[in-house]
């Protein structure tokens, strides 16, 4: 049993191993991340989870600008080229250089904003008080902390995504949020949120170290090196750069939400946040598992100049998104108020912010598919080595939303957001895909009829659950907690078993899901089918 876990981890993962192992994971990594923001929503005043949001931006502009830019974009790919002809060598010192010259700059660029953070805050918030402002402040310089950490960490976790090694950068968000969350628990009432603080950078150095044993199991070594004159180096930078625009172009609009959201009240920077987790979470156990899990194998095919399966791979993971992000998105408008009053409704957070995050989640569904379907199209061309396009398709959808959001937050307040969101995903879709099926021969026919499929399906799948809901509803008083529970689980059944074999009579070619398999061969008597 030992040596059969140990060969899991250390051998490559196919792509569909891959999308298994990383869906997974990526799964209980998103319970862990509902069960972070349940005891978060519990134990911390709305007024003080504001700060600890608020104080977070700065360091994610820092690490998504730049290091995150780097690896996701520029680096995979290069090293993949590199391992796929065969020249490890050079390989293991393009990265050590990356390493090297990412730390040292990052280190000067922490320290300037480290002084630099008290005028940062008080432009971003405003209209915080003055303690909460001093307590933004501190919480931030802390924080500063995570990019550095997390910069080596997803530099690791490229390289082993090269390898096609999942499983340890799998299990790296499990251990992070399992962090917070123990921090949460045990040190929230003592030390309120700088207990959580603190928590955040231990689990950020422990998705750090869970890494390492399989990097160093491939043979790499760290060996400092500033070789900046490398022309692989000089490519990733080439590539980092429009990236790194893309990239903090997006944080520039948390910048914004945030601080619009702060203008409109005590509590919308976390209700915000905690919606923006929650829609996020089929995005990112379904939709970016399947991008992450084919990044590699599409930059190998590219390298290597194998076109056809390029695109046949591209065709069968928007046909996959589409399938299962389509529905999804229709049952969370549906069931948005039950979502979250599961989810948040306890403690601190009241039935007023309840039914605020509601109405967010509610409109962050309509633009999901759109959203859901980008880190796909961005791996698209990241594969071709092409980070220019997306980053321009990215600020298109930054303008669309933050103007949008302005305009919007006088007459819809905190739902302005999640409804420019939408509309700069939908956007920056549009364009690029667009500029996609130019470039790479997709069958649009067939995708265009399999959407239609389960659009189809879907619309019926909704009539079912609105149906399960409204009946639980006048049967059961929902006043506890079971008895939502008991709600969202009869109507998300009925969908759940009505959607698959209605995809399936209307000819879907689908996707492999056991659960899927299951109904379908009850309802239509089929053993042998693949779906």
């Amino acid at each position: 049993m030992v040596q059969r876990i140990f060969r899991v981890i250390n051998e490559p993962n196919s792509v569909r191993g891959a999308t298994a192992i990383l869906a997974v994971t990526l799964f209980f990594s998103n319970v862990l991340g509902v069960i972070r923001d349940h005891f978060l929503a519990q134990k911390i005043p709305a007024g003080t989870l504001d700060t600890y949001f608020a104080a977070f931006r700065l360091p994610d502009l820092i690490f998504n600008a730049l290091i995150l830019a780097a690896v996701s974009s520029a680096f995979l790919p290069v090293f993949t080229d590199f391992l796929a002809k065969g020249k490890l060598k050079q390989a293991f010192h393009v990265a050590n250089t990356l390493i090297s010259s990412s730390m040292i700059g990052l280190f000067v660029l922490l320290g300037v904003l480290y002084g630099a953070m008290p005028l940062f805050i008080t432009h971003l918030v405003p209209n915080f008080s003055a303690d909460n402002i001093a307590l933004t402040i501190h919480n931030a310089r802390i924080l500063l902390l995570s990019p550095l950490i997390f910069g080596l960490s997803f530099i690791v976790s490229s390289m082993l995504n090269s390898w096609k090694r999942f499983v340890a950068t799998s299990f790296s968000p499990l251990i992070y949020n399992g962090a917070i969350i123990v921090g949460t628990v045990l040190f929230a009432d003592r030390y309120s949120i700088q207990g959580v603080v603190w928590a955040v950078v231990v689990g950020s150095l422990l998705h750090l170290l869970i890494q390492l044993p399989t990097l160093f199991g491939l043979g790499f070594r760290f060996r400092p090196s500033l070789d900046l004159g490398n022309d692989a180096v000089h490519r990733i930078w080439a590539l980092t750069i429009p990236r790194a625009l893309g990239l903090g172009a997006n944080q520039i609009m948390l910048l914004a939400f945030t601080s619009i959201a702060a203008r409109i009240g005590t509590g919308a920077i976390a209700i915000y946040t905690f919606a923006d987790n929650i829609q996020t979470t089929p995005t990112v156990i379904f939709a970016t598992s399947i991008a992450q899990a084919l990044f590699p194998t599409l930059a190998e095919h590219y390298a290597l100049e194998k076109h056809e399966q390029f695109g046949y791979h591209i065709e069968r993971a928007i046909n996959a998104i589409v399938f299962i992000l389509l529905p999804m998105a229709v049952g969370m408008v549906l069931l948005r108020a039950q979502i979250v009053r599961l989810i948040l409704g306890s403690g601190y957070f009241g039935w007023e912010q309840t039914r605020e995050a509601a109405s967010v989640v509610g409109w962050f569904g309509m633009g999901l598919v759109f959203s859901a379907l980008l880190p796909l199209i961005h791996r698209i061309f990241f594969a071709m080595q092409n980070t220019l396009i997306p980053t321009i398709g990215g600020i298109v959808a930054v303008v669309v939303a933050i103007v949008s959001a302005q305009l919007l937050a006088p007459v819809t307040h905190i739902s302005a957001l999640p409804i420019g969101f939408s509309l700069g995903a939908m956007v920056e879709f549009v364009l690029l895909y667009a500029i996609v099926v130019r470039q790479v021969h997709i069958n649009q026919a067939s995708l265009g009829l399999n959407s239609a499929r389960v659009a189809v399906a879907t619309l019926v799948m909704a009539l079912a659950v609105q149906g399960g809901k409204i009946a639980v509803g006048q049967i059961i008083p929902l006043t506890h907690s079971l008895a939502v529970l008991l709600q969202l689980g009869v109507a998300t059944a009925l969908g759940v078993l009505v959607y698959f074999p209605v995809t399936h009579f209307l000819g879907h070619p689908g996707i492999d899901l056991p659960i899927k398999q299951f109904i379908v061969n009850r309802i239509y008597g089929q053993r042998n089918g693949r779906l």
